[in-house]
């Protein structure tokens, strides 16, 4: 896909499950992102549903909210570091048990967009290294 086929930002979701894990994040550095949830129209329900999809918009003010609430300029990076694997379902699951980095990362690229669309992962070996490439949505 070329930037210029991709869809708008405004049509990208991300995971019920990943935006609960920012929420979750927030709550646990003193940040409450539930008024936030409910003014951006994100419903119980949706979050419930661990197939649900939920706006790429949402996240994002999310997460700037969350750096806003926490002071924070590194929340997503903090927020990264703290991932555990049931944020990520049955995928996450199953990297955890992988033996290697490597082969986490293999079993995790076909389904990358699971979690978000907000961008795309590639990784190849080159010579003696392990490349990971990543792409955000334009």
């Amino acid at each position: 896909m070329t930037a210029h086929d991709a869809p708008p930002l405004q049509q990208l979701t991300a995971s019920s499950l990943y935006i609960e894990y920012i929420l979750d994040y927030a709550l646990s550095r003193g940040c409450d992102l539930t008024g936030a949830l409910i003014e951006l129209g994100v419903t119980e329900e949706q979050l419930n549903d661990p197939a649900a999809r939920i706006p790429l918009t949402v996240e994002q003010a999310l997460l700037e909210r969350g750096i806003a609430g926490t002071g924070d300029p590194l929340f997503g990076l903090h927020m990264g570091e703290q991932i555990r694997p049931r944020f990520m379902g049955s995928l996450g699951y199953a990297s955890m048990s992988s033996a290697r980095l490597r082969d986490a990362i293999t079993l995790m690229l076909p389904y990358q967009r699971v979690t978000t669309e907000f961008g795309t992962t590639h990784a190849a070996e080159q010579a003696d290294r392990y490349v990971i490439h990543w792409e955000d949505a334009p």
